[in-house]
C-alpha cells in the first residue's frame, strides 16, 4: 500500500490559508463565519 509522505491535502496550496470546521460546532460555525466575514483582505 502506497501512502502519501507529505501532510498537505492534494488540492491545497502551501501558500493558502484555510480554515476546516465539521459544521457541528455551533460556536466553531460561528466563530468560522465571523472570520470569513470580518476577512475584509479575502485571505482566508
Amino acid at each position: 500500500m502506497n501512502t502519501p509522505t507529505s501532510t498537505t491535502p492534494i488540492n491545497v496550496d502551501t501558500l493558502e490559508n484555510v480554515i476546516l470546521f465539521d459544521g457541528v460546532c455551533k460556536l466553531c460555525n460561528g466563530w468560522s463565519r465571523f472570520v470569513i466575514h470580518a476577512d475584509k483582505k479575502k485571505t482566508v
